[in-house]
């Protein structure tokens, strides 16, 4: 796919491959490009879905998911974000916007991750296949973004990191 308001990033990033002291949070993130829309036409909102899988073993080198954090361009606001959904394991789950799903604006920041972004507050298996191993996070903006490199920041229970980017909504308005 070829996006005219695309700088240079990547459709998925792999957390699995990245050690932190001992522990691994061994997650893949894709940009799911067919459940979003990048380049809405005029009236219609821009999405974004990613999809978050565990892809580890069960033992004690790999770390389940806590939370993560996905840096937005810090001219979105709470208002442009609407249309939630977060489904783990082929559940629709309940967003509730404040608790569960945030929004960190600079300089404020999720305190585990250090970034600032859209929060999902939403646990996964770290194990290949489990059932709640795979989480599905949509959310559409009311004003669309170009896209470019937006830090992931992943929280475990023992560890965070924020090593890695992929592409969202991370620079000016497209209009």
């Amino acid at each position: 796919m070829s996006c005219c308001n695309k700088e240079e990033c990547d459709y998925q990033i792999d957390y699995s491959l990245i050690t932190l002291g001992d522990r691994i949070v061994p997650f893949k993130i894709e940009l799911d490009l067919a459940l979003s829309i990048l380049n809405p036409p005029a009236g219609q909102n821009q999405r974004f879905c990613y999809r978050v899988t565990g892809v580890g073993d069960n033992n004690s080198t790999y770390q389940s998911l806590s939370h993560w954090v996905l840096a937005l361009s810090p001219q979105i606001t709470l208002s442009q974000i609407t249309n939630v959904q977060v489904t783990i394991g082929g559940v629709p789950q309940t967003v509730i916007i404040g608790a569960n799903v945030d929004l960190f604006i600079p300089p404020d920041t999720d305190a585990a991750t250090g970034c600032s972004g859209l929060k999902f507050d939403f646990w996964l298996n770290k194990v290949l296949n489990a059932p709640d191993s795979a989480g599905l996070f949509c959310f559409e903006l009311t004003t669309p973004y170009a896209l470019g490199a937006s830090t992931v920041g992943l929280t475990s229970i023992q560890v965070n990191s924020s090593a890695l980017a992929i592409c969202g909504p991370a620079f000016r308005n497209l209009d």
